[in-house]
């Protein structure tokens, strides 16, 4: 697939193809594509998306409800036997993945293009600047129909870079679904845990577990019944942090070896995939790793949908405008380094009536959400007709681009 050979046949009729990186584009685009199965009942949808957990999250959350492909590689010989194959009626890019091949020979086909949630790190918005000189950036963001930013500091950028029609209409992050959870695993999870005190560090990267373990070390001193659920962001790195797990003598239990933890266990290593919600469900308290280095923090919605208090590092421009409005709503602290981390998490551990105040502001917060799905159907519908396009199969001087 990455080559461009499909997986699957393509349906007959309309079909909108969906592009987002991965995991959390996938995820965060659920409330469009929901609200466009709506209002586009007879047409098709394609996600693709280009890593291996995007896939199995396609798989856990759409089913059978869309196709799912991976993304081909930006050679044009293969983007084009991709375009060949699906012929999508309309495309829609999610964030911030960008291809120059893939947007000029879409282009190039007439097919529509609209890009939703559009965000740019400082260092793209360098990168892009740098060429523009080229007029590169021109070519690129001039392609798109319709850009919608998820922060509206971002528009004017986007218009400098050459982008013809941007707007901020809001963050579909903030509107997904709640993660769905298994309430009898939750159940017996409690029954195991007996009214122990715990944390949650969600979607770790490499770097923060050795930081986050030092941190639970700390609190263990003055609540030695702490138990930290440790949940890393690639499962697959189970190994290494079992390492750093076993050198810093903490007893641990890994899920993916036995289903609950022990009284014993101070640190519960969630290693698989798709439960993220269940110990969102479980944890009062939650830190949103991704924040304490340079990966720009990961998504707080889901936590907060699920009652959660939230924690983050000093690093959240991944998210910067949610993660802003939760702290000023009172439902998230940042910390600004492991010390003041340590010291938050000890002041919502001994103080109950803190941390429910901080989990009903993010309930309240989750709920009071603007949906901007509408604005941007509406925007989207007249790019399209209703008589399926006509798009030659055989495409020439495709592989000059």
């Amino acid at each position: 697939e990455r080559m461009g050979n499909a997986g699957l046949p393509r349906p007959k009729g309309r079909l909108v193809w969906f592009h987002g990186a991965s995991v959390g584009e996938v995820m965060s685009v659920q409330p469009l594509i929901k609200a466009w199965k709506t209002h586009h009942p007879h047409w098709h949808v394609l996600l693709t998306s280009g890593t291996i957990t995007s896939a199995e999250m396609v798989e856990r959350r759409y089913g059978d409800s869309l196709i799912h492909q991976f993304i081909p590689l930006d050679q044009p010989q293969w983007v084009g036997r991709f375009l060949n194959h699906w012929q999508p009626d309309q495309a829609i890019w999610i964030e911030s993945e960008i291809w120059p091949n893939l947007v000029a020979l879409v282009r190039k086909r007439a097919i529509p293009m609209a890009m939703v949630n559009a965000r740019l790190s400082p260092t793209s918005i360098k990168r892009w600047r740098w060429a523009k000189y080229g007029k590169i950036s021109d070519a690129i963001f001039g392609s798109f129909d319709y850009i919608w930013v998820q922060d509206p500091k971002h528009v004017p950028h986007f218009i400098a870079l050459g982008a013809k029609n941007c707007a901020y209409a809001g963050n579909l992050k903030a509107v997904c679904d709640p993660i769905n959870f298994d309430p009898k695993m939750k159940s017996m999870l409690e029954k195991s845990l007996q009214g122990r005190p715990i944390w949650l560090a969600a979607s770790t990267h490499e770097g923060e577990e050795a930081r986050l373990i030092a941190v639970h070390q700390k609190l263990l001193e003055g609540i030695p019944n702490l138990l930290m659920i440790l949940v890393p962001r690639h499962p697959e790195r189970s190994q290494k942090i079992q390492a750093i797990l076993e050198k810093s003598r903490l007893r641990f239990v890994a899920r993916s070896l036995e289903k609950t933890p022990r009284a014993s266990d101070q640190v519960y290593l969630v290693d698989n995939m798709g439960e993220m919600g269940l110990f969102y469900a479980l944890s009062p308290i939650v830190f949103m790793a991704g924040s304490l280095l340079s990966a720009g923090g990961h998504n707080p919605v889901e936590p907060a949908q699920a009652n959660c208090a939230l924690l983050w590092g000093p690093d959240m421009k991944n998210t910067r405008i949610l993660a802003e409005t939760l702290e000023q709503a009172g439902c998230a602290w940042r910390c600004h380094n492991d010390n003041v981390l340590i010291e938050n998490l000890n002041r919502l551990l001994h103080d109950q009536q803190q941390t429910a105040a901080m989990q009903k502001c993010a309930r309240h917060w989750a709920k009071t959400q603007g949906d901007p799905t509408g604005d941007i159907l509406h925007a989207l519908a007249p790019l399209g007709s209703e008589a399926p396009r006509q798009t030659k199969t055989n495409r020439k001087n495709e592989n000059s681009v």
